[in-house]
């Protein structure tokens, strides 16, 4: 007969047990910690992307209002080159000359800088803020245009704009200037359609409506086009500026 004898003053214990399980227990501290680590970087980096996209929608927010106080602006400018160019056709030459005080230009502006980015001293900038272009440093600039201001006090907007007729010179489309020479102007160009001549008049299901008695298609070829610029200021200084051509 087998016969086991087991020492009862030794515990009956597996030191290769114990030595494994220290090992384990030493491992998977670190790979905690790494795990911790990463989801708190993962959480930080939610975070700011929540931040980044609140902060671009606001942004957009705030350029689409500029934008479409720019367009009031805009409407507004051509209500006033309409209501002058009809009265031009009985008459009235308010249109031949500049009229500074409210944003006119009689001819265009060449070298018209309207960001103030440019860095050429024979630049020309224009007085969006009525505060003689303190923006630009003196001596950077040979001529400051002032612009006309456009308030919407309901929404805290801010524009401004200038109109340019896009001419050689302030006289009559064709006229004669001071020096002698013909005053050419930007004019729509003339063709056999039809379509292409009555392009932008003031109606286009009767284009002539708005010409004086007598007048035609050739009156309304000779009539310059204008230049609108529009800078529009909103909060958290957002600004957006806007360029439209037209032609009555």
């Amino acid at each position: 007969m087998n016969r086991f004898h087991i020492d009862q003053k030794k515990p009956f214990t597996s030191s290769i047990i114990t030595s494994r399980f220290d090992r384990v227990s030493g491992i998977a501290l670190p790979i905690v910690l790494i795990a911790l680590l990463l989801m708190s970087i993962a959480a930080v980096g939610m975070l700011r992307m929540v931040d980044t996209s609140t902060l671009v929608i606001g942004n957009l927010a705030f350029k689409q209002g500029t934008t479409s106080v720019a367009d009031r602006a805009t409407e507004t400018a051509i209500t006033f080159l309409n209501q002058k160019e009809v009265a031009a056709q009985t008459g009235d030459v308010y249109l031949y000359t500049s009229n500074v005080n409210a944003g006119y230009f009689a001819a265009n502006v060449p070298e018209l800088d309207i960001t103030g980015k440019s860095t050429d001293s024979s630049r020309k900038l224009v007085d969006w803020n009525n505060d003689n272009c303190a923006y630009a440093e003196s001596g950077s600039y040979s001529s400051c245009q002032k612009s006309f201001a456009v308030t919407d006090p309901a929404s805290g907007y801010k524009a401004s704009y200038i109109i340019m007729r896009l001419c050689k010179g302030e006289a009559k489309p064709g006229g004669t200037l001071a020096d002698g020479t013909a005053n050419t102007c930007v004019t729509p160009v003339q063709g056999g359609s039809t379509d292409m001549v009555k392009r932008s008049e003031c109606d286009y299901a009767d284009p002539t409506r708005c010409l004086p008695p007598g007048a035609g298609k050739a009156a309304v070829a000779k009539r310059p086009f204008y230049r609108i610029l529009v800078r529009s200021t909103g909060p958290r200084n957002t600004v957006s500026y806007t360029e439209s051509y037209v032609h009555f």
